[in-house]
């Protein structure tokens, strides 16, 4: 048996073979882990004070992660390390109040889920300069009736709406299906929410300068999944490099004035046919890996690919 010592004069001694993480756990010390435990996180390092020495070296997991985070040659994985000899640690993160909950888990445990799922970036184009104009509760009922279009559309096909930001929003699929399906619902929801938008156009075309112009970007790729947030403010999103990229997506389509850019990852998950669109290859900022992706300008050209609905 060894003895783990933290800071705050707590201790906890414990058989040889058990983690850092475990060990905590043991003594009811909070410690923090979002991925549960498998080292594909940093939440739960901790900092070595005393009795670094003569302890296991870490494994090809955990030196992949500790090299990511670039972390100090006094820093492991708590869930990883399991030390030979009595040993002083730190965690390096406060757990706090705040808690990541495993999607679907209702309070489970303390953690998200990995899953690969499509995302959907929306966002009305020139609405900041159209409000300049209107009173301030028509803009509402006007962005009321956009919201209703959005959600609609990806409530229909089974996607989530995760939120609404300003004039934009974000929406998720495949957090109970798998890939292929959650992307075609995603192209899906995309082309109803384009027709809905031609709608408002047509219904309020006495009230509008300009006709709403929409901007939508669809990826696909793994994503943490789980209830974020604070107190009321909690609620089940996803985060991770696939919600990054997609944002940056939306963005280029605005550049572009295209109403749709749709990534090569999501496209292939769909059999989407799109000969005859522009593709291109992009750097993505803040993405090391470049990313192939399809530009239409027109959504509704892609109503008639070879695709299973």
């Amino acid at each position: 048996r060894l003895r783990i010592s933290y800071p705050g004069n707590r201790a906890v001694t414990i058989p040889q073979g058990f983690s850092v993480l475990e060990a905590s756990r043991t003594a009811g010390i909070p410690h923090p882990s979002v991925c549960g435990g498998r080292g594909r996180c940093s939440t739960c390092r901790v900092r070595i004070l005393e009795g670094h020495d003569g302890q296991p070296p870490p494994g090809a997991q955990e030196r992949a992660t500790l090299a990511r985070i670039a972390a100090g040659p006094n820093v492991r994985l708590a869930c990883q390390f399991r030390p030979l000899r009595d040993v002083s640690v730190a965690p390096v993160l406060s757990a706090g109040r705040t808690r990541l909950v495993e999607a679907g888990g209702s309070g489970r445990a303390a953690r998200g889920q990995e899953r690969e799922i499509a995302v959907l970036f929306c966002d009305l184009r020139g609405f900041t300069s159209l409000t300049e104009r209107r009173l301030p509760f028509d803009t509402v009922f006007l962005l009321n009736r956009y919201f209703e279009v959005v959600g609609r559309a990806v409530e229909e096909v089974g996607g989530h709406v995760d939120k609404f930001v300003g004039d934009g929003a974000l929406a998720l699929f495949g957090l109970s299906t798998g890939p292929e399906q959650a992307s075609r619902q995603a192209v899906d929801a995309a082309l109803r929410i384009r027709a809905g938008v031609a709608d408002l156009n047509e219904a309020y075309s006495s009230e509008l300068d300009r006709p709403l112009r929409i901007a939508m970007s669809l990826h696909a790729g793994p994503a943490i999944v789980g209830q974020m947030g604070y107190g009321q403010a909690t609620s089940l999103t996803a985060i991770g490099d696939t919600l990054n990229a997609a944002s940056r997506l939306e963005e280029l389509a605005k550049e572009l004035d295209a109403e749709l850019v749709i990534s090569d990852d999501l496209a292939r998950r769909t059999t989407l046919n799109l000969t005859g669109h522009e593709r291109q290859t992009l750097t993505i900022r803040g993405r090391t890996m470049p990313i192939d992706v399809w530009i239409i300008h027109d959504a509704p050209a892609v109503a008639g690919a070879d695709w299973p609905r």
